[in-house]
């Protein structure tokens, strides 16, 4: 279970709308799952952790945020949500809109993101993970997303989530070994 705190879901909502802002406003929720992945992943790699505390599911199109799939299918369809988590989550649900059947999996900010969430950092992999997805088709973003990290989560039986330790570039064994030292800290 991941338990996100009132900042970690205020970081979330400043990086999904940032993500949507850059794309232009609207953008479909494949890309920005992804946009999310590669951002997290790239700032991992480069800084030592991740810019958004959301648990990474392999599914079988490639990782999925699970929160922030959760407000998306509740904007989106109107998926039940516990009322804990509908409190929480409200900054996110009231910042973003569907765009409705014309466009199915389409989402819109409803507003700027709050930049002061963001480090320099955040926005620079952000950028990076939107770069990878935003002109790309599908089955390119499946491919690239469909990484170690994805694999090994995916081949186990049950549980899905994407192990952090993963994401870490294997050409990278000394930020494994700071991520594996520091991921417990706080």
């Amino acid at each position: 279970m991941n338990i996100m705190s009132n900042d970690d879901v205020l970081t979330l909502k400043a990086a999904v709308l940032h993500i949507l802002n850059k794309a232009g406003g609207t953008l479909d929720k494949y890309r920005i799952y992804k946009s999310l992945y590669f951002a997290n992943k790239e700032h991992l790699n480069r800084y030592g952790r991740v810019i958004t505390s959301d648990t990474f599911f392999a599914l079988p199109l490639g990782p999925v945020p699970t929160k922030l799939a959760d407000i998306l299918e509740f904007v989106q369809r109107g998926k039940t949500l516990r009322k804990t988590d509908k409190d929480l989550f409200l900054p996110i649900i009231t910042s973003i809109d569907h765009c409705g059947f014309d466009a199915e999996n389409y989402f819109t900010a409803n507003e700027l993101p709050d930049m002061d969430e963001l480090s320099g950092s955040d926005i620079e992999c952000l950028n990076i993970g939107l770069d990878k997805c935003i002109n790309q088709d599908f089955g390119t973003i499946k491919e690239e997303s469909h990484d170690k990290a994805w694999q090994n989560a995916f081949s186990k039986p049950n549980h899905k989530s994407i192990d952090i330790l993963d994401m870490v570039d294997e050409s990278n064994p000394d930020m494994k070994e700071y991520v594996l030292d520091n991921m417990y800290c706080c």
